[in-house]
């Protein structure tokens, strides 16, 4: 949920790679197949393995959902301390292990980002009851591109919590 810039997309240079969320080595028809294809960023290549995260530390590996699918986003849930959780263990193995995107600095990125938001949200609304039009209306803004042509970055993980604490009317 880092922000990759169009331009690195463009110029392809180096801060980003084409992913095949199904392996190129095991699915070889899916190869050249758009709908197998994602822009994702370098996940820390190079460094160590327990380091590296998203494509990078999935290599060859299968991951039981396609990123990109809208289903996705209801099997996975974030927490407040900025971990990712799913109640399916194939799923949580793949946050964890196969994507590794429980790192330290990832998990402390998606926290700031919904500490902003549960802040400006207290803030508004200081009985700490959000009013799901006020829940509503940030999940738009947050899937709305800003004036750069940019969504902020984690908004997915913010996106997420947001609309698990709106399906459940919860008091923060």
């Amino acid at each position: 949920m880092q922000r990759i810039k169009i331009d690195d997309v463009q110029l392809m240079n180096q801060k980003m790679k084409i992913e095949h969320w199904q392996c190129q080595d095991n699915y070889p028809h899916l190869q050249l197949n758009y709908n197998n294809l994602l822009v994702a960023c370098l996940g820390n290549e190079g460094k160590r393995s327990k380091e590296q995260h998203c494509d990078t530390k999935k290599g060859n590996l299968d991951i039981k959902i396609n990123p990109t699918d809208q289903n996705c986003e209801t099997l996975i849930k974030c927490r407040t301390n900025g971990k990712l959780k799913s109640s399916d263990p194939d799923i949580q193995q793949d946050l964890n292990k196969t994507l590794n995107l429980n790192i330290d600095f990832l998990v402390k990125n998606r926290k700031e980002a919904i500490g902003t938001v549960i802040t400006q949200l207290n803030r508004r609304y200081p009985n700490k009851s959000w009013p799901q039009t006020a829940i509503q209306s940030l999940i738009n803004k947050l899937n709305s591109k800003d004036e750069n042509g940019y969504y902020s970055e984690y908004c997915g993980a913010v996106i997420i919590y947001l609309r698990t604490k709106k399906k459940n009317g919860d008091k923060i």
